[in-house]
């Protein structure tokens, strides 16, 4: 070729390299999503179909000491599980990128830790709050006008997400998950969310949502004193779960999307709390690695974290006659308070004839209100999953996180793309000489 024709020719590759280039994370991302359900048989949320599956061996192996049905069950899963009782840590596993000792989003299941925060500041309160009390008494701009509903709501409503807000209205309120630059404080918040209007019977209607968690928080704090700050609320997990459990790492509020990271397209541009100077994402936003999931599970089933009615209260089934959210197919059963009361029986039929059963079919299958085995669980959107066997005396912590496999897929996929770009680049090189 000669040296006339050479330049359009180099601009034209120069230009195709480019724009291949610009490509690549596109390309990647679409790999990311195609190759994720291979790293957990397909599901995003596998928690307790697993647990499910290995409920008998586990038992078992919890009497005899062999652990290698449970082995065998688990696999070579792109995840990490273990499984304790009243002496401890008894099998533990990992395989793949996923570690005991990572650090990864809860999400969802920050709302467990929330929950248990409340109760334990609520031991120290002289009886002043109790799950009864009514919110109204601590919250100043909480409606309080006689005979209405808003002014009945009581603090186990809160977390049990029956406080009977119009899901329209709530919806609308997005404090509860603010923007890190954000300048809205966690009071702002509750005097937004008091706003939400009360249409429904406290008690009857159930919506899941964030907005709950940040009254709910206040009001323990106000009860006991302690000033309504992030800071102030990082203290008192420290040292009502935290410390007590034998964790000695920081409380770590990094929010709901904290393992993708800042520049991932889309995702890595929205996180979620602030508790150096305003509040953390109460429902949502913490970060734990499995073995201090661990250590807060023993400490709560056996370690005396809380007393007997106390653990009775926070895990009781609070399932209201109506639904307002979505219908959670992982086995649940029916919401407690910051955790879910499962029915195995229930969740075997749901999922073997793909319907949605009704809130009395349920409680026809599983025994009404105390469904056997008696095992509560907390989930996170990104498929972390811990649960307590209250029947057979034991619990396990399942590390998995989807956002952490798609971050991981999508470095192979920018690789290989950036790969077969440079490849074909050099090929029209030498096809244009």
């Amino acid at each position: 070729m000669g040296h006339s024709d050479w330049k359009p020719a180099r601009r034209s590759v120069a230009c195709s390299f480019c724009c291949t280039c610009c490509c690549c994370p596109l390309v990647a991302l679409l790999f990311a999503a195609v190759a994720l359900p291979s790293t957990f048989d397909g599901s995003g949320q596998p928690g307790d179909v697993l647990r499910r599956e290995l409920q008998a061996d586990i038992i078992t192996a919890l009497e005899t000491n062999d652990w290698s049905a449970v082995d065998a069950g688990f696999g070579k899963k792109n995840a990490a599980l273990i499984i304790g009782d009243s002496t401890g840590v008894r099998w533990e596993r990992e395989h793949g990128w996923m570690s005991l000792d990572g650090e990864y989003a809860l999400a969802s299941q920050t709302k467990f830790i929330t929950a248990l925060t409340i109760y334990r500041l609520m031991a120290k309160s002289n009886g002043r709050l109790t799950p009864q009390s009514r919110v109204a008494k601590f919250i100043h701009p909480w409606p309080k006008e006689p005979g209405s509903a808003a002014a009945n709501v009581t603090l186990a409503q809160l977390l049990a997400f029956t406080t009977g807000f119009d899901k329209d209205s709530a919806s609308k309120i997005t404090c509860a998950r603010a923007a890190e630059d954000s300048e809205v404080t966690w009071v702002n918040c509750i005097d937004e969310i008091a706003e939400i209007p009360i249409e429904h019977t406290p008690g009857h209607t159930y919506l899941y949502g964030p907005w709950h968690m940040v009254v709910a928080a206040a009001v323990a704090h106000l009860a006991v004193g302690k000033p309504i700050t992030g800071p102030a609320w990082l203290e008192s997990v420290r040292r009502e779960v935290f410390e007590p459990a034998g964790i000695t790492e920081p409380v770590c509020y990094d929010g709901v999307l904290s393992d993708f990271p800042a520049f991932y397209p889309v995702l890595g541009s929205w996180y979620t709390g602030n508790p150096g100077t305003k509040y953390p994402d109460f429902a949502g936003g913490m970060r734990m690695t499995g073995r201090q999931w661990q250590k807060v599970l023993h400490a709560f089933q056996f370690g005396g974290l809380l007393d007997s009615a106390a653990m009775a209260s926070l895990t009781a089934v609070h399932t209201a006659e109506v639904n307002q959210a979505f219908d959670l197919r992982a086995g649940s059963y029916g919401y407690a308070q910051g955790c879910w009361r499962v029915c195995d029986a229930a969740a075997e039929e749901e999922a073997e004839t793909g319907k949605t059963l009704t809130v009395q079919e349920r409680r026809e299958m599983c025994n009404g209100t105390d469904p056997h085995p008696r095992v509560v669980h907390s989930i996170g959107a990104w498929g972390y999953y811990a649960w307590m066997d209250l029947t057979h005396g034991y619990y396990g912590v399942l590390v998995y996180s989807f956002a952490v496999s798609i971050v991981r897929l999508f470095w192979v996929g920018l690789f290989v793309a950036m790969f077969v770009s440079l490849v074909t680049f050099c090929c029209c090189i030498r096809f244009h000489e």
